[in-house]
């Protein structure tokens, strides 16, 4: 299993400060990892980093004993995939701190005087999966709001860090607190132009795959064809050997072979092919049963496989997504941008061209924009904190769930409404790093996710993101002379939805009556007659993908009830 640690720690040993290797304090030891984690105990500490932290020099001769000071100086100081657990033992209390990339899963429970910290489902010799429950409030929120981490997961007792977040966990309670905020970059770059921030970008991005390049040399990167897959594979074939493969459906809009090819022949390489086929899909099936959280898609499972198959072919240290890429770039698609240029400069003379810039990207009218821009102004509309999803579930259920804002997403509840829907949409980001390459034994780096790639790109005016009547402009200009001008130009977007209707298709009764005989519904958090009525006409398309996520976690929850 890639990118996997499990750690098991005393509270309440009584052992010195420093004495590295006891039983009582973080050590190499102590924690089982897979091959990719990097483990390092820090000299004369009593802290250990889980991961890939960059710069790869640890400094620690300026930090000082106190644990919590210590770990808020190795965040500031550092960037990459990592977990950082110190200990202190004259306040008896453990700490971690996972980077706000979200590439490293951590969860931890606490069992009598232990704390179990794991990627996976935490364990210890004296503790058993098999007394663990799933928690069916927290179920009954991943339905309402797919994809937006809890502290709580959805077994009892296993709790999530999230990205950027430092926990204490002492004797008494564990203490969460954000110490990466995104409110200290927002606006950091707000004098830019588009020039400057286009060499700024693109200084960084190259910078970023760089690192990640001679950290895990000669990755295998998935290629669609778009904007953001193409810039990692450009960035990282400058500085080394690549690969590339692509994922097809036989249905159009999941079939970019075209656009890959492109970009394969602009860099010179091969570009592997492979065919994802509903046949290939086990419904019944879902990979991520060994998290606490249901984190693996049903039509994934097929690009799991080939990837699998010819990273082993052509012995390729790691997995490069440009995943998270339209989130990181400003891909927002409203008109909030508009809103966050008045709130800074009032009436000028920019207001008008990015009004039109806003219209051309998002094929909105005039008037639709502005009534978005008003609203937002005067209080009555803003963006959205999370993207809702109620359809299929009680009505009751839905009406009870609390959203539980992401704490970024409550750090920047002051700023203009871009800035809010840009941190929102990093966020969501972040939260499906672990959807890919589940059962690989490489890690699946996103390198766009990267957190000098992020505070930089919270830093600039989000009106920047449309300059020209194009999405993501700063970053298109930032790789003009890197990539071919039909990916640079390119508007369309490819998707899988055929591949998820065909799936359904396929296992349409199974799915239901698994759905209608199962968990969700004994514990009263499905619409039973409108299941039955989707069953019965076949209707709403839009319904697919619900219907599928909400299949997923049934299985997920088949492992643990």
């Amino acid at each position: 299993m890639n990118t996997s640690f499990s750690f098991c720690h005393r509270l309440g040993a009584d052992t010195a400060e420093g004495e590295m290797g006891s039983a009582s304090t973080p050590s190499l030891e102590g924690i089982d990892h897979s091959s990719d984690i990097r483990v390092r105990v820090l000299e004369r500490t009593n802290c250990v980093v889980v991961g890939d932290c960059f710069p790869d020099a640890l400094d620690t001769s300026d930090i000082c004993h106190d644990p919590v000071q210590m770990v808020k100086e190795l965040a500031r100081q550092h960037w990459g995939r990592f977990i950082v657990i110190a200990y202190s033992s004259r306040t008896r209390s453990l700490v971690i701190y996972r980077d706000p990339s979200g590439m490293v899963p951590c969860y931890y429970t606490i069992y009598q005087d232990y704390v179990l910290l794991s990627s996976a489902i935490p364990k210890s010799p004296q503790s058993s999966a098999g007394c663990l429950s799933p928690n069916w409030n927290a179920i009954a929120h991943h339905l309402v709001f797919p994809h937006l981490p809890q502290r709580q997961t959805c077994l009892d007792g296993i709790c999530e860090v999230l990205p950027g977040e430092l926990v204490i966990i002492s004797d008494e309670a564990a203490h969460h607190e954000l110490i990466w905020k995104p409110s200290q970059y927002v606006g950091n770059n707000r004098s830019c132009n588009v020039s400057e921030a286009r060499d700024k970008l693109g200084a960084v991005l190259r910078d970023t795959l760089e690192t990640w390049c001679s950290r895990y040399p000669h990755p295998l990167i998935s290629a669609s064809g778009g904007f953001d897959s193409s810039t990692v594979a450009s960035l990282a074939r400058s500085v080394g050997s690549i690969k590339l493969i692509n994922f097809y459906t036989d249905s159009l809009r999941g079939d970019e072979r075209a656009y890959a090819s492109t970009l394969a022949d602009y860099l010179g390489e091969d570009l592997n092919t492979a065919i994802c086929r509903a046949d290939d899909v086990e419904v019944q099936k879902n990979l991520s049963a060994f998290r606490p959280c249901p984190s693996a898609r049903t039509f994934t499972q097929t690009f799991d496989k080939a990837a699998r198959a010819y990273a082993d072919a052509v012995n390729a240290s790691a997995h490069f997504s440009g995943g998270g890429g339209d989130n990181v770039f400003g891909k927002l698609h409203s008109a909030y941008p508009l809103a966050d240029l008045f709130k800074q400069k009032g009436f000028c003379k920019d207001l008008w061209p990015t009004l039109l810039d806003i219209c051309h990207v998002t094929g909105a009218p005039l008037t639709g924009a502005l009534r978005q821009v008003v609203g937002s102004l005067i209080g009555v509309k803003s963006p959205s904190s999370w993207t809702m999803q109620p359809e299929l579930l009680r009505a009751d259920i839905v009406s009870s769930i609390s959203e539980n804002l992401h704490p970024w997403v409550t750090d920047v509840a002051g700023e203009a409404p871009g800035k809010r829907q840009l941190v929102r949409n990093i966020a969501r980001a972040t939260a499906l790093t672990g959807y890919l390459n589940i059962l690989d034994d490489r890690p699946t780096v996103y390198p766009l996710l990267s957190q000098p790639i992020i505070e930089l790109s919270l830093s600039f005016p989000t009106w920047l993101w449309v300059a020209g009547g194009a999405d993501r402009a700063i970053a298109r200009m930032a790789m003009r002379s890197s990539l071919p001008a039909q990916i640079l130009d390119r508007k369309g977007k490819g998707a899988f939805d055929g591949l998820v209707y065909q799936i359904l298709s396929q296992n349409w009764d199974q799915i239901f009556d698994d759905l209608e005989g199962g968990l969700l519904a004994d514990h009263g958090l499905l619409d039973i007659e409108e299941m039955r009525a989707i069953r019965r006409n076949r209707l709403e398309a839009k319904f697919m993908s619900n219907i599928l996520h909400i299949h997923e976690t049934e299985v997920w929850c088949r492992s643990w009830a």
